[in-house]
């Protein structure tokens, strides 16, 4: 029976790591991560809590939400400064408009009428949009 034994101390280097290697090292250096010590310590800035889940209705502008609804409608819609895309989803206490205005290529096969899905953004109220 084949058995490796595979140790490593805290203060090894992470590029020592295996599946990090030195070109993955180098991005981790830019963020004071040296050794593995550095990324067991290494926490996130800040913390989004996306299980608080609000209702249409209790939506408040400037707030950052979780929204269960579903897709009502969507598509392309153009501008003079060129084009975005409008989501419609309601759940059983109104209904909101949803817009993207990078990443349209992408986005726009993600989505069909009748769609349960979850949101999560800032509500904001901008120039009619």
């Amino acid at each position: 029976m084949n058995q490796s034994h595979y140790s490593i101390k805290l203060d090894t280097e992470i590029k020592f790591l295996k599946g990090v290697g030195p070109q993955r090292a180098n991005i981790l250096n830019q963020n004071n991560i040296y050794t593995i010590e550095d990324i067991i310590r290494y926490y996130p800035r800040k913390y989004l809590d996306r299980t608080n889940t609000k209702k249409i209705s209790e939506l408040i502008v400037g707030e950052k939400i979780v929204v269960l609804a579903t897709v009502k409608s969507f598509g392309l819609k153009n501008t003079r400064k060129g084009k975005y895309f409008h989501l419609l989803v309601d759940d059983k206490s109104g209904t909101i408009n949803c817009l993207w205005f990078h990443g349209i290529s992408w986005i726009i096969e993600k989505f069909k009428v009748g769609d349960n899905i979850a949101l999560f953004g800032k509500i904001e109220f901008n120039k009619g949009f």
